[in-house]
């Protein structure tokens, strides 16, 4: 299993030719607007972390305890 809280500091966007994850709407290779938020997250000092399915499924969980229903995408943020 790959380690999923690893740090990267490049300076490049690294296209991906296999993406899969049951968030659809995020199952991309080569994000469009990656180059402009990689900036973004650095110039605020903000971070971005890969999460795997289990994740997304327990944050799902405990979105819909709460009453919230969500999407797996919203649940992967």
């Amino acid at each position: 299993m790959r380690d999923l809280k690893r740090k990267n500091k490049a300076s490049t966007i690294e296209r991906r030719d296999e993406v899969e994850t049951r968030a659809t709407a995020i199952r991309i290779g080569n994000p469009v607007n990656a180059p402009k938020a990689l900036p973004g997250i650095r110039e605020t000092g903000g971070t971005a972390v890969a999460v795997d399915d289990a994740a997304i499924t327990d944050a799902k969980r405990d979105l819909a305890e709460e009453g919230i229903g969500v999407e797996p995408a919203s649940a992967a943020s």
